[in-house]
C-alpha cells in the first residue's frame, strides 16, 4: 500500500484548518479525557513567544506513528496555534487517532524548524 502524502502550507499566519477534524481521511477523533501515545501541551505565554520571535521547541521535528495511535494536544495558552497540520484554539483539546497510512509535511508553529513531519505507517 502506498503512503498517501499531504502537504499543508501556511501563508501570513492562516492556515488550512480549524478545530474541526482536520484530513478526516487520516484521523478520527478520540475521548480527549483519554490516555493518549503522543501527549503535547502548549503552556501559558506561547503565542507571546512566537510574537516576539522567540524560538519554541512544544512538538518534534519528525512524529512517527502507527495507525491506531493517538495524539492530544491541549493549549493552555490564550491564543490559537498551529500544531502541524492542526489548528488548536486558545483553551481547547485536540485528541484524533491515526486512521490511516500518510506522510504528513506541515507547517508548525511549534517547533524552532517551523515544521512538522507525521510519519504514519501501519
Amino acid at each position: 500500500m502506498v503512503a498517501a502524502v499531504v502537504t499543508v502550507v501556511a501563508m501570513g499566519g492562516v492556515v488550512a484548518c480549524s478545530d474541526a477534524t482536520p484530513h478526516p481521511d487520516y484521523f478520527a477523533p478520540v475521548d480527549a479525557a483519554r490516555p493518549a501515545d503522543f501527549d503535547y501541551t502548549i503552556p501559558p505565554g506561547t503565542g507571546a513567544k512566537i510574537a516576539a520571535d522567540q524560538p519554541v521547541s512544544i512538538l518534534p521535528a519528525v512524529l512517527n506513528a502507527k495507525i491506531g495511535q493517538t495524539i492530544r494536544i491541549s493549549n493552555n495558552d490564550t491564543v490559537g496555534e498551529t500544531a502541524g497540520p492542526f489548528w488548536v484554539g486558545p483553551g481547547k483539546v485536540i485528541a484524533l487517532r491515526f486512521s490511516s497510512s500518510a506522510h504528513i509535511d506541515s507547517y508548525c508553529q511549534l517547533h524552532p524548524s517551523g515544521k512538522l513531519i507525521i510519519n504514519v505507517t501501519a
